[in-house]
């Protein structure tokens, strides 16, 4: 016996599908979208303090600046540390050892 096919509807004839749109105006879904928006941040700073505290890489320091013609002036040993200690983070955590 031969298996019969059933007929497929034309596509004009099929109802279309509905999408719900996503809805970020209530509490719930909002702080959803909250903690998903801070987790790339939560990521990022944690990577940066592994690589300093565990791996022993040492801090970043801004070692130049752009002058206003457009050139690149290269910071002295001191003026690093001036900077360095100059910083609002620093102030907060205080000096690395």
């Amino acid at each position: 016996m031969a298996r019969q096919i059933r007929p497929v509807r034309p596509v004009e004839e099929r109802p279309p599908i509905e999408v719900p749109k996503p809805n970020f105006k209530g509490k719930g879904n909002r702080s959803v979208f909250l903690i998903m928006l801070s987790i790339p941040l939560v990521a990022v700073t944690t990577a940066v303090l592994y690589k300093r505290v565990l791996v022993g890489q040492p801090k970043r320091v801004q070692t130049g600046e752009y002058t206003p013609d457009g050139g690149l002036r290269m910071f002295t040993e001191d003026e690093r540390e001036d900077r360095d200690s100059k910083s609002w983070m620093t102030r907060i955590f205080g000096r690395e050892k």
